[in-house]
């Protein structure tokens, strides 16, 4: 594997076009391609997990669980450091070009429905069928009129049934897409749960009609709070997700509590970060 800083000029550096290919999450992509640029001539390196938060723009714990994705397809290997006193330091991380394939041979299944037996009527066997006359059936004009209006009345029903459905299915889709739904799905598994609540609470919002929404025992105007909740992103519902963990009294109302911390996330994600970065300088962890 070639050298991946060049050690002449110091705004650039070398990675691999393959990261893109994997199915991992974006923040291990993301991770790669930072400890790519951090990496010496060994292609080794060791930035500490609040440095790759801070630069990578994401918490510790997604840095834990995209270190980890990296690690399971051997794209890296995590050694751990101790400075000269004996105390851990960051952790060492070897990179390599190719990830881990087991080489299995899968054995592609197709699934034929099962074929009806039809048999056809014997030549001299088959029972005779006698059909009874039909009878002409006199129907009223004011009959065929409630019958026509019944039926428009539920294609319309039906009508406005499949527009509910389809702008539901919208408005899900695009929430999923904003947060990185399938990043939580990897990174995030066992919590899957909670983040629908989420997503639910976000969807109530957006279909609703009112004109205002109580937020933290104040109204504000329902489309400030849809505009809001259409920005949040990944790294803001990650941090939602972990401070909806610690709680650990009964919440009354939950949907409007989950509210209140989404439409609140973006100023406090910016500010528990900011927060978090001047404690780490201070303590010398980056």
């Amino acid at each position: 594997m070639d050298e991946l800083r060049n050690k002449f000029k110091k705004d650039w550096f070398h990675s691999y076009n393959m990261i893109f290919e994997q199915k991992i999450s974006i923040y291990a992509k993301m991770i790669y391609l930072f400890l790519c640029r951090c990496a010496d001539g060994n292609e080794q390196s060791f930035p500490s997990r609040q440095t790759i938060s801070l630069k990578c723009g994401m918490s510790v714990r997604s840095v834990d669980g995209a270190l980890n994705e990296l690690e399971n397809i051997k794209l890296i290997k995590k050694e751990k450091r101790l400075s000269k006193s004996g105390g851990q330091t960051s952790n060492l991380y070897t990179i390599f070009d190719e990830p881990f394939t087991n080489n299995v041979d899968v054995e592609a299944l197709s699934i034929t429905p099962p074929v009806q037996e039809v048999h056809p009527p014997r030549a001299g066997g088959a029972p005779e069928v006698i059909l009874n006359e039909v009878q002409p059936i006199e129907v009223q004009s004011s009959q065929v009129s409630q019958v026509s209006k019944t039926s428009l009345d539920e294609k319309n029903g039906q009508d406005k049934t499949d527009k509910t459905r389809q702008t539901i299915e919208w408005y899900t889709a695009l929430i999923k897409k904003n947060i990185n739904f399938n990043d939580f799905a990897l990174v995030h598994p066992n919590d899957l749960k909670i983040i629908e609540e989420f997503i639910g609470v976000i969807l109530d919002v957006l279909l609703s009609r009112s004109s205002t929404i109580r937020i933290d025992k104040e109204d504000k105007e329902i489309e400030l709070v849809k505009s809001v909740l259409l920005k949040l992103d990944y790294a803001t519902v990650e941090h939602v997700l972990y401070q909806f963990q610690k709680i650990t009294t009964h919440i009354s109302k939950k949907k409007q509590y989950i509210l209140t911390m989404l439409y609140n996330s973006k100023m406090e994600f910016s500010s528990h970060y900011t927060n978090a970065v001047k404690s780490d300088f201070a303590a010398g962890l980056i």
